[in-house]
């Protein structure tokens, strides 16, 4: 099985999938319905969406929505931000690991040039914690390797593969090369490595604050008569009730690690 190396960090995995780019999200339209809060005092009774989980895929959500609708949301997590998948991810946002031919592919290629943007987002005059600033963007490149002659003809054909989909910086490092470029590296005699020096890395735990000040900055912009956004961390909503009949109520969670009850009482 080919290896994994995260360029500059102490420790070499297998091949996995670690990419925050990686992560799915799904949401289930409630037709015609608001939502009300339970078990979550001093809320609005009723908003446009609400955003299940504070990691990267909710935050994501959250920023989008009030970047680009005037959705009321609420954001709920029974934790903290960056407590769940988000926390326990190295922040990796790979390409070299990916097939092309999966259907998330081109998810991750969106995914990472989403990313791309707001690493390069300009500075804001007078807004000290900056959201591009906190991403702490590191541009090192992924390497993979293969110690043996199967993994070896497995890399030649990523190499390819990647090359043909347009992916930049993508380098098939001989014996030599790959010396020259990772010294520190105790590989059997003969080991190759694919370099792509387009893949990047963030700091998952900073980037998931700070998009969370974003979120609360973009919301005060708004002159409503309802809050745009407002949040619940580490308290336990226990319901959330559909009622009334205004349209446009979604739920966004991710499935793996949340429950959404909906009463039918009300």
């Amino acid at each position: 099985m080919l290896q994994l190396f995260a360029r500059r960090a102490p420790v070499t995995t297998r091949l996995q999938d670690h990419s925050p780019c990686s992560k799915h999200q799904s949401s289930t339209a409630r037709p015609a319905r608001s939502l009300k809060l339970v078990a979550c005092a001093g809320y609005s009774n009723s908003v446009d969406v609400v955003v299940v989980g504070s990691g990267i895929i909710g935050l994501c959500v959250t920023r989008k929505l009030l970047t680009d609708t005037n959705s009321t949301v609420v954001l709920l997590d029974r934790q903290q931000p960056c407590a769940g998948a988000t926390g326990a991810g190295q922040g990796y946002i790979w390409l070299a690991h990916r097939d092309p031919a999966s259907p998330s592919w081109p998810l991750a290629r969106r995914s990472k040039a989403l990313w791309e943007q707001l690493a390069a987002q300009p500075h804001t005059d007078g807004h000290t914690n900056n959201l591009a600033d906190n991403l702490e963007w590191q541009a090192n490149g992924s390497l993979l390797l293969a110690t043996t002659a199967a993994e070896i003809q497995q890399l030649e054909a990523r190499a390819v593969m990647l090359q043909q989909q347009g992916i930049p910086g993508v380098l098939l490092l001989s014996p030599r090369e790959l010396k020259m470029h990772e010294p520190a590296l105790k590989l059997p005699t003969g080991s190759m490595g694919l370099l792509v020096s387009s893949d990047a890395q963030i700091n998952g735990k900073r980037t998931a604050f700070a998009m969370l000040d974003d979120c609360k900055r973009l919301a005060e912009s708004g002159d409503g008569p309802h809050p745009r956004l407002q949040v619940s961390l580490g308290e336990g909503v226990v319901t959330l009730e559909p009622h009334g009949s205004q349209p446009g109520v979604t739920v966004v969670t991710d499935r793996r690690s949340w429950r959404v009850e909906w009463s039918t009482t009300c």
